[in-house]
Order: structure tokens, then sequence, then C-alpha cells
């Protein structure tokens, strides 16, 4: 697993929440959560974490 930089995290979330039709105003606080989702220790890739991200988002 590669490791990622906050460009590249950011880069990441904006590309798959424009795929995913989610609103702009809620980019930047996923983006930090996402960014504790992809603690190396965790071994969890980046599509795992938007999507653990999405997923809480959607609960609430």
């Amino acid at each position: 697993m590669t490791t990622m930089n906050s460009s590249d995290i950011s880069y990441l979330l904006k590309n798959m929440a424009d795929y995913m039709g989610i609103p702009a105003r809620y980019f930047h606080s996923w983006q930090e959560e996402a960014r504790i989702e992809l603690d190396p220790a965790k071994k969890i890739n980046r599509q795992e974490a938007f999507s653990n991200v999405v997923k809480r988002k959607r609960n609430e």
C-alpha cells in the first residue's frame, strides 16, 4: 500500500464525491474523517476509507 499526502487525499475525495453526486459543502468535513481512516497502521485502502465515511454520513 502506498502512502498518501493531503493533496492526494483531497484530489481523491473531490473526484469520488463528484462521481457520487455528493454536494461540495460536505467535502471538507469528510476530508478530515477520511484522513483519520487512512491511518497507515490500519492497512485500509483509499476506497474503503471513503466508503466508510460515506456510510457514516448517510446514517447520521
